[in-house]
């Protein structure tokens, strides 16, 4: 998961990602409403006990930078559903759908210098990017499946410039 803010007037994106020097593929891209700040979600498949650094290439010059990174094991290659939510609001919500035996993955950011709280997922990670800008990230594995739905994440504090991304991942065959 990344969560940026570009120095230009925006919406720049992330070009490439390569994690341990595998190639990452697009899941998610939510742009915040009238802003810079956007969250990304990325997938890649690198193997197994793979350490290594993280490559971003950026389309522009970017202020700011975070990243969360989640490892999901026994799942699918390529994700099953993803959904964004940049709503103004402090709770931002997407309804995503996954199969039984699967993972969903989310990340939100805003510069409201907010903590995070999640439904439906567990939090993993809720901290600061530089000045007054936070990140978070939260999983959860479904032994059900589930369909439409709902994940939330709700910022302490209220900014216009939040995002969201989640994704979903199914059991290998």
């Amino acid at each position: 998961i990344v969560n940026h803010e570009s120095s230009g007037a925006g919406p720049d994106t992330v070009l490439t990602l390569v994690i341990g020097g595998v190639d990452a593929t697009l899941v998610a891209r939510a742009q915040a409403v009238g802003s810079s700040y956007s969250s990304e979600m990325w997938e890649a498949e690198v193997p197994t006990g793979a350490d290594g650094t993280v490559v971003v290439t950026w389309s522009a010059g970017q202020t700011s930078c975070g990243l969360g990174l989640f490892a999901v094991y026994g799942a699918v290659s390529t994700y099953s559903d993803n959904a964004t939510a940049n709503q103004s609001a402090s709770a931002l919500t997407a309804s995503i759908d996954v199969p039984a035996g699967g993972v969903i993955v989310g990340g939100s950011h805003t510069n409201a210098g907010a903590t995070w709280s999640w439904t439906n997922l567990t939090e993993a990670y809720d901290e600061a990017v530089e000045s007054s800008r936070t990140h978070s990230g939260a999983s959860a594995a479904f032994a059900a499946t589930q369909t439409a739905f709902d994940i939330t994440a709700t910022a302490s504090a209220f900014a216009n410039s939040q995002s969201m991304v989640v994704g979903a991942w199914g059991p290998a065959a």
